[in-house]
């Protein structure tokens, strides 16, 4: 892994001419390292970059195991005046995460659902604590509406179904139908099993 030529270019300030394979294929960049970010194992690289001379450089995310052919230049840069790196970072991540999960879902959950959908990730806590601020009189054991962001009905379902007779899912048509259908066959599955026994 190239981790240690390029912490020491982010201290350096030196720019870096790498290639890098995304989903999208293989490309070259040249980038001005802004700083490196640890997140969930693995490194992210935040540079000023840009992938053709007459392309404009703007700020973006690398994935430091996808930075292939690393050549640190001699030639230095300034790094911007404005710069922060944390806010840069939760900036980028709240924006992914928006685009990643533009739809949501209406829930009623009870108050283990809420602590089963809170352990989905940052975003479910999110939408879980922020239902958990209109909670009014400590009426903390009722039934409560949340709205959780989702990516796909078929994601959603699957993350949805661990969390049992505890949510009943208020729209969409199209994700109560799905939780539903996958829930009959995993009683299916279970009941030819134990036909079988």
């Amino acid at each position: 892994m190239e981790l240690p030529r390029i912490a020491r270019a982010v201290m350096a300030q030196q720019k870096l001419k790498t290639s890098y394979e995304s989903w999208s294929g293989l490309r070259q960049w040249q980038m001005e390292p802004l700083g490196l970010v640890l997140k969930a194992g693995g490194w992210y690289l935040v540079a000023n970059s840009q992938s053709r001379a007459s392309s404009p450089k703007r700020i973006r995310i690398f994935k430091v195991v996808h930075i292939t052919d690393i050549q640190v230049l001699e030639e230095h840069f300034d790094r911007p005046d404005v710069f922060d790196l944390p806010d840069f970072w939760n900036e980028a991540t709240a924006r992914f995460e928006k685009e990643l999960r533009s739809n949501t879902a209406h829930l009623r959950v009870s108050a283990a659902g809420r602590d089963r959908i809170s352990k989905l990730g940052a975003f479910a806590a999110q939408a879980v604590e922020t239902q958990r601020d209109k909670i009014i009189n400590g009426q903390d054991q009722t039934w409560q509406t949340i709205t959780l962001p989702i990516e796909t009905i078929e994601h959603a379902a699957q993350m949805l179904l661990g969390i049992g007779p505890e949510l009943e899912v208020i729209a969409p048509p199209a994700l109560r139908q799905r939780l539903r259908e996958l829930a009959w066959q995993c009683f299916q599955l279970h009941e030819q099993a134990d036909a079988q026994d």
